[in-house]
């Protein structure tokens, strides 16, 4: 979700830092009655595609009990024609007017933040709307699950309305709201002392340079700020904790802190984030803590693990930066070209970015994915086999560490009521990550075809950065000279 949000921003920002792009806009059809009108059908559009939503997943619980994955791929499809229309339908909104009106009519471009805060009101409300109205179906989804438990065992909880609106709030929107709205903020204030400083040729270049160096500082330090906005605790001391700080220093995984992520006991998950040691934390939910054992929660430790030894944030953060950049260059193109429409240059822009993002961002975070498997299968399977030394230097993966890696990878699905023959666009499903570790193991395989394999993405990710910021460069002498 977090990734739709992120374009939603792109498009918004799109619009407001293009003069033309905005006045451009404005000209296609009148500010005011139709505006609203547009942002009328846009929100109304949103609610109703979220009403049809979980009406579709009602039917399908109602039909017949233990239609779970049934009601998971239905909901799945009907989340993607929303999620299309929340991106296309601001787009759409932006280039009735939207965006001049904000900027200009009401006066608010001068002023750091206050336009993409205003910018962002709709795309924003149909995001609230769309989450108070998909609880039904979160709520009923839960219930069945509860009917379904295991005996003798305590159904996980449900939230309430406004706590599952309050975690998507936190989870998807709130963190990008602050990193984004920080970036702008130092951008903005960059702009304005370069060009009280410099002429405006030598400013423009100083000026992006700076917001370049503000950009990654924000990133970089974006855990403490994020840690914050979830609700999370420090883990405490105990058997658990010294466990996982002896796999980290066998790792030398370097990490600020372990954190519970409090989920009100309703989510069964993990996560890793930051890039430097310094500012690195790993999160552990709370259902994950109370109803996994100790081992299979090492399981999942051990995949979080594998996410920071092989540098997979940054691989990601270097991707984001080059599809960024790729939709800058793009978009600034298309806009510049006078024999083009606007309505090319968005629809360039959002061909581009959804793309890559759905099936290039899909395809290599699934071989991320894969390789933390193996890799938490393989510590699994050193810690199996005992702490002798020569364990370590041994790529391959023993039956009884695969095992344990599926168990713990079976139990999160149990937990989370996910079918698990779901597909995933960024993990695949767990069905056949459990299929391909349990071969691993009982074929003795290693970890080092995986490894190759992220280290020939990296090269390419790195390679397409190099690209992107030659086609920047280009496309800037090119509109200076021209």
């Amino acid at each position: 979700m977090q990734v739709w949000i992120l374009i939603g921003f792109v498009i918004a920002l799109s619009f407001l830092t293009d003069p033309k792009a905005a006045s451009t806009a404005t000209s296609m059809t009148p500010v005011g009655w139709w505006t609203a009108a547009m942002a009328a059908v846009y929100i109304g559009g949103a609610a109703a595609m979220a009403r049809i939503g979980v009406a579709a997943t009602l039917r399908v619980l109602a039909r017949a009990a233990g239609a779970g994955p049934s009601a998971a791929r239905r909901q799945r499809l009907l989340t993607m024609a929303e999620r299309a229309w929340l991106l296309g339908g601001f787009a759409a909104l932006l280039a009735s007017g939207y965006a001049n009106f904000v900027s200009s009519t009401l006066a608010l471009g001068p002023v750091p933040l206050l336009a993409l805060w205003a910018a962002l009101i709709p795309f924003v409300a149909a995001l609230l709307l769309t989450w108070t109205i998909d609880y039904r179906a979160h709520r009923a989804i839960r219930q069945q699950m509860a009917g379904q438990w295991p005996p003798g065992e305590r159904p996980l909880a449900i939230w309430t309305r406004s706590q599952y609106v309050l975690f998507h709030l936190r989870t998807h929107l709130l963190f990008i709201v602050a990193l984004l709205s920080a970036i702008m903020l130092a951008n903005d204030l960059l702009w304005r002392a370069a060009v009280s400083l410099w002429p405006p040729a030598q400013a423009e270049w100083i000026a992006a340079g700076g917001a370049f160096i503000s950009a990654g500082a924000v990133f970089l330090l974006a855990p403490l700020m994020i840690t914050r906005i979830w609700k999370t605790a420090r883990l405490a001391d105990g058997p658990l904790r010294r466990r996982i700080e002896e796999l980290c220093d066998r790792l030398n995984l370097r990490y600020r802190d372990v954190l519970v992520w409090q989920t009100e006991g309703v989510l069964a998950n993990a996560a890793v984030m930051g890039l430097i040691p310094q500012v690195r934390y790993v999160l552990l939910s709370d259902a994950l803590l109370e109803r996994m054992d100790e081992r299979q929660v090492m399981g999942v430790f051990a995949h979080e693990a594998g996410h920071v030894t092989g540098r997979h944030l940054l691989t990601m953060a270097v991707f984001a930066v080059t599809v960024t950049m790729l939709a800058s260059a793009v978009f600034t193109a298309a806009i510049d070209a006078p024999t083009l429409d606007n309505w090319v240059a968005i629809g360039a822009t959002i061909g581009l970015l959804v793309p890559l993002w759905t099936f290039a961002f899909g395809w290599m975070s699934r071989r991320l994915e894969r390789q933390s498997d193996v890799a938490a299968a393989w510590i699994l399977s050193r810690q199996a086999d005992g702490p002798q030394e020569q364990h370590w230097d041994d790529p391959h993966i023993t039956p009884e560490g695969a095992a344990l890696f599926a168990g713990a990878l079976q139990r999160i699905a149990q937990l989370n009521g996910t079918p698990t023959t779901q597909p995933n666009w960024r993990h695949g499903s767990i069905a056949s990550r459990v299929r391909y570790i349990l071969s691993l193991g009982a074929s003795g395989g290693s970890r080092r075809p995986i490894d190759r394999l992220v280290r020939r993405i990296k090269w390419g990710v790195w390679l397409a950065l190099a690209a992107a910021v030659a086609a920047h460069a280009g496309l800037f002498v090119l509109l200076e000279t021209g």
